[in-house]
């Protein structure tokens, strides 16, 4: 079983389909390209506000907006038993539900250890290569993993971080093309509602779309995939692409939007949350797709 495979089992991902840029996306893109735009992170000169407030004020965007559901986790003190068993022919899919513990999103631990402002991620316990226990077993959370540099970039981080643990269930997104969306939607609205002047969250998009380049230059020529190596290639950029550019079309309608619209994508989300909907229909329902999004970068010249 290989790495795309086992996370269509984990997550309830429909089995995936590679992406091949329109000649649409090729020429806006370029076009951006061409204007000399970086592709680079942007270095900042933030005041360093403390690993303890990069988590809290993530924490109050959150918690003032949302009903967080707890997660499940493995203790430390149970990680031995658990090697022992597994020794013995158990399968990790049985011995995490045996051993795990839930806990609030915030209660997960937080290792500061990037170099640069932006990156982040999620570790999740191993899990079972065999396919029926792939099937039935949840996620187990490890760690929160952000930047060294504590500024309220990295609060934006660990925002988009906490919101993958609020949507990362089994079926909540089928196209893992989005499974970005929310995550990179959110982290752009925590930048907005902290800064009056817009300066933060231009400087987040800008950074979301310079990535967004980097991906598409890798995966640019990608026309007839045949081998595993170019399929996961594919897949790992493809996401990126996909879910910055709905991501950036949803964060743009939602500012631009009258409070009983931004109550609806709140609602929503909070929905997606819940397992109620996945985030699949919730871009059907507010029209947000690739389309829309070329068109607000092409709008909003990323030049």
């Amino acid at each position: 079983m290989n790495a795309i495979e086992k996370a269509e089992l984990l997550y309830g991902y429909d089995k995936y389909v590679p992406f091949y840029c329109s000649n649409e996306l090729i020429n806006i893109f370029d076009e951006i390209l061409g204007s000399g735009v970086s592709i680079g992170s942007y270095d900042l000169s933030l005041r360093d506000i403390g690993k303890q407030q990069v988590i809290q004020m993530g924490r109050s965007f959150l918690e003032n907006r949302y009903d967080l559901h707890n997660v499940s986790i493995i203790p430390k003190e149970k990680e031995d038993s658990i090697a022992k068993l597994k020794n013995l022919g158990f399968n990790y899919a049985a011995l995490y539900r045996l051993f795990s513990k839930k806990i609030s999103p915030f209660e997960i631990p937080v290792d500061c250890r990037f170099e640069d402002y932006y990156s982040g991620g999620v570790t999740l316990y191993n899990a079972d290569d065999d396919i029926n226990a792939l099937k039935k077993m949840k996620l187990y959370y490890e760690m929160i993993l952000l930047s060294k540099k504590n500024t309220v970039i990295n609060s934006s981080s660990y925002v988009h971080e906490i919101v993958h643990t609020q949507v990362d269930r089994r079926g909540s997104v089928l196209d893992s093309k989005n499974s970005e969306v929310i995550s990179i939607f959110e982290e752009l609205l925590f930048l907005y509602d902290l800064d009056s002047n817009n300066i933060l969250s231009y400087i987040g998009i800008i950074n979301r779309v310079a990535y967004m380049l980097h991906s598409y230059l890798v995966i640019k020529n990608d026309k007839d995939i045949k081998t595993y190596e170019e399929l996961k290639r594919n897949y790992c950029y493809s996401k990126y692409l996909v879910s910055t550019l709905k991501a950036i079309s949803l964060f743009y309608k939602y500012i631009n939007a009258n409070g009983l619209i931004r109550d609806e994508i709140d609602m929503n989300v909070q929905l997606v949350f819940n397992g109620q909907i996945s985030v699949d229909d919730f871009l059907s329902l507010f029209d947000i797709s690739i389309e829309e999004g070329l068109k607000v970068v092409k709008e909003v010249h990323f030049c």
